[in-house]
């Protein structure tokens, strides 16, 4: 009963924080060319920001900017971890053998990368709210 959890636990998990994050194809700055051959938008490309070298978005906290790539970044990479974590102890549960040592330690490993991911996703959560705010 308890390895058919843990599997399917390890299983959601796997899909949830595996599996990489799509970009969007929607492309702001198409379909109108300006003079000096950058694209703009709007009615008049002469006055659209793209056509000035003009942005409002700032490269640190802007939607793409360094910090919520560098936390994208550490955020996959933990959770990465985190997966591997589980299913390392899952297999460490297994092959345990009925030894309670053993058994204590997979389930203490199997806590702990839980308790990470959540960790994980609220620190994600908490970044981007105040990258928001800003």
């Amino acid at each position: 009963m308890i390895r058919r959890w843990l599997f399917a636990l390890c299983l959601v998990s796997l899909c949830l924080f595996a599996a990489p994050l799509t970009a969007s194809a929607f492309n702001p700055f198409g379909g109108v060319t300006c003079p000096a051959g950058h694209t703009g938008t709007g009615t008049n490309p002469n006055q659209s920001a793209v056509c000035n070298g003009e942005t409002s978005q700032d490269p640190i906290s802007g939607n793409n900017g360094i910090l919520l790539n560098v936390a994208d970044i550490v955020a996959f990479a933990a959770g990465a971890a985190a997966i591997i974590l589980i299913i390392v102890a899952g297999i460490r549960y297994i092959t345990s053998g009925g030894n309670a040592e053993k058994i204590a330690s997979a389930k203490n490993t199997i806590i702990g990368a839980m308790v990470g991911i959540v960790v994980i996703v609220l620190a994600r959560s908490l970044i981007l709210y105040v990258v928001n705010k800003l």
